[in-house]
């Protein structure tokens, strides 16, 4: 079984977060927490750095490990590393890997929107 290793951000403003919706040939249209996977030789947090730089164009400063979470996809097992990251305004970001970017309120529900699994989960520790 094929593994992957993922870093991904929980950015947050105030009582929001930031989710996307997935432009890829794996569940296209999802939604999930902007990041990617880690590269030979990465640390995860310097991966996170890499990735939302070129995803959204937002550069990091600062981010705290939340959780570490391994996820057994149909196609591949996942170890998603998962960091907070905060901002200090709602920012204008670029959409690089994702149709649509959205600021949602945790006690917003999310029901409507198509979430991967692993963020699903993330999300679910999030509201504890």
């Amino acid at each position: 079984m094929k593994e992957i290793y993922v870093s991904c951000a929980i950015i947050y403003h105030q009582d929001k977060i930031l989710l996307g919706e997935r432009k890829s040939n794996f569940y296209d249209h999802y939604w999930e927490f902007p990041g990617g996977k880690i590269e030979a030789n990465e640390s995860a947090e310097d991966a996170l750095k890499r990735e939302l730089k070129e995803e959204l164009n937002l550069e990091v400063h600062s981010s705290k490990l939340f959780q570490t979470l391994d996820y057994q996809y149909p196609e591949f097992l996942v170890h998603l590393h998962c960091f907070t990251v905060e901002v200090d305004s709602y920012l204008e970001l670029d959409k690089n890997a994702h149709y649509h970017l959205q600021w949602f309120s945790l006690d917003h529900s999310l029901d409507s929107l198509t979430l991967l699994p692993a963020t699903k989960l993330l999300l679910q520790q999030l509201k504890k």
